[in-house]
């Protein structure tokens, strides 16, 4: 009986002894477990040497190892790590802590940068940021050390897709300190919009920079951005196709601009509007980077909002709201090379408006308001004088209170003629209440205006004008009472000068300043002069007549 119990002891610990040869053993505590590696920073495919120490030492009875791990998320020691609550890589062996077989509970292991966090529940991509190498022990999710590592490239790349022409802002960390920025997309380089951010990378390696999508086709496209060093990033960008419509609103007729961007290359394209398939004058398929220029013809449609939509060969599909609202021609046409004139007849017709109804025009400079009556049919037409305004495009407005209908007027912009000064002349003497007059001037946008100045300077200087008036609409102005001049010598003379306005707001240059004095005392009025004249003439006469006479007498007399 003794001896079967004894061997039943004996078995018991043998199964002991062998289970704890088989499982390795869990450290109560560690020393002080660290890991370190040779390099801060790297790129997915780099190798990194990550080194242990401090960890439980194994034996010829007790081998210890531990798992490595590389994740985004922050964790501290004594945290878990799984993969029920976060995204992390594995290196695939464990990695004993006496891999020289000297007993120290040190390790080091060469590592590839993973390109994809994936612990066979989660998955991510590796970017530009801040990631951790996280040390536990075989058995254990709890973590024993960790070591910040920083992976070169794109932190952030906002948006992601869009059509050609989307700004796009790029972050990223880990780059060559103050470095020139290059972006490349899909190989090419592209420039940094001005205003848009970084040029050089800063000095703990980041940046943040705009960019704009260049004309590309529909589909992923990649965004990559170099330092000197060659280091890099990229992320992929997902162009959209868009069309746009020119003019708009438009009107039933109009010959209407479809320009896309974003589509298949080298393909046929279907322009279909409100559903139907119609014809297009111009490029009848895309260019290498998906991109079209095309016309079509707007059907006769009631006013309203129609769908335009733009398909590919291989079903890139975009669509535009085209607004189609009346009818509108004015005459004369006008531009900004062939400008019209103030106080040109304009002359407008429509259709489309709503019968029987009040149309009202607009002409917004002022603005200015006219109204008419559409007739039964809905059209109109209307005609009036083009309003003193300003030199350039003047947009005339023409509504039924349901649709509005816009054209341009463009008025022309050509200074007039300078006037030439009459009166007073140069270096003459003019009465306190001086007349001015100079020639008139002609123009095509008329009636003309003239601004006088009268100044103690030549100059013109603000502190040196004594009288500034404008709006003038004769060549003429007589000083009033309240503006009489002063008498003054020829060493200090007034000056004056005068120049032309038309209805265009266009302004000719001033007349060069003529100099006058005002003298002292009082002036005769002409009537008064002339008058006095004459008694003097007569006076004279008489004179001579008297001192005949009186010579005839005395001779007479002697004889």
């Amino acid at each position: 009986m003794k001896h079967k119990r004894f061997f039943s002891i004996l078995a018991v610990a043998v199964i002991l002894s062998l289970l704890m040869v088989a499982i390795p053993a869990i450290p109560a505590s560690a020393a002080d477990p660290k890991i370190s590696l040779d390099v801060d920073k790297g790129e997915p495919g780099d190798l990194v040497s990550v080194s242990g120490t401090g960890f439980q030492e194994s034996s010829g009875t007790h081998f210890y190892y531990v798992y490595i791990y590389f994740s985004s998320e922050t964790l501290d020691i004594g945290d878990e790590i799984s993969y029920y609550n976060n995204v992390y890589w594995v290196y695939p062996s464990q990695i004993f802590t006496d891999d020289d077989g000297d007993g120290d509970g040190e390790f080091s292991k060469v590592i590839e940068i993973p390109a994809v966090l994936d612990d066979s529940r989660n998955t991510a991509d590796v970017h530009g940021g801040t990631y951790y190498f996280y040390a536990t022990y075989g058995g254990d999710e709890v973590i024993e050390a960790y070591i910040e590592f920083t992976v070169i490239g794109i932190t952030d790349a906002a948006p992601d897709s869009g059509p050609v022409g989307t700004e796009v802002e790029i972050s990223g960390v880990g780059f060559d300190a103050n470095d020139d920025i290059q972006v490349l997309y899909d190989g090419g380089i592209i420039d940094i919009i001005s205003g848009g951010g970084d040029r050089r990378f800063k000095l703990n390696g980041s940046f943040t920079s705009r960019v704009e999508i260049p004309e590309s086709t529909a589909g992923e496209h990649t965004l990559a951005v170099e330092d000197d060093g060659g280091h890099s990033g990229q992320f992929s960008f997902t162009v959209e196709p868009q069309i746009t419509l020119s003019p708009v609103p438009a009107s039933a007729g109009d010959e209407l601009t479809i320009t896309g961007t974003g589509f298949d290359e080298d393909s046929d394209i279907f322009v279909y509007f409100d559903g139907e398939v119609v014809y297009i004058i111009g490029d009848y398929d895309t260019n290498d980077y998906g991109g079209f220029i095309s016309t079509f013809i707007v059907p006769e449609v009631e006013p309203g909002t129609y769908l335009v939509e733009v398909e590919d060969n291989v079903f890139n599909i975009a669509q535009a709201q085209l607004e189609v609202g009346p009818d509108l021609v004015i005459s004369p046409v006008t531009s900004a090379g062939t400008p019209g004139n103030v106080g040109d007849t304009v002359e407008l017709s429509g259709g489309g408006f709503q019968p029987s109804h009040e149309i009202t025009i607009t002409y917004a400079s002022d603005p200015v308001t006219y109204t008419t009556d559409s007739l039964a049919d809905g059209s109109f037409e209307y005609s009036f004088a083009v309003p003193p305004s300003p030199a350039g495009e003047h947009i005339i407005s023409v509504s039924d209170d349901v649709s509005t209908k816009e054209v341009s007027f463009f008025v022309e912009s050509t200074p007039p003629e300078a006037p030439t000064p009459v009166l007073p002349e140069m270096d003459t003497k003019a009465s306190s209440e001086a007349e001015f007059d100079w020639t008139d001037v002609s123009d095509a946008s008329l009636p003309m205006t003239y601004e006088l100045q009268v100044a103690t300077n030549s100059q013109f200087t603000p502190d040196s004008i004594l009288v500034n008036k404008i709006g003038l609409t004769t060549s003429t102005y007589t000083l009033s009472d309240e503006e009489k001049l002063e008498s003054t010598g020829e060493d200090a003379p007034y000056h004056w000068r005068v120049r032309a306005k038309d209805a265009a707001s266009n302004q000719s240059e001033w007349t060069s300043g003529t100099r006058f004095t005002v003298g002292v005392g009082f002036s005769f009025p002409g009537w008064l002069l002339y008058t006095l004249i004459s008694i003097g003439v007569i006076g004279v006469f008489v004179l001579g007549y008297w001192l005949g006479r009186r010579s005839t007498i005395s001779e007479d007399y002697y004889y």
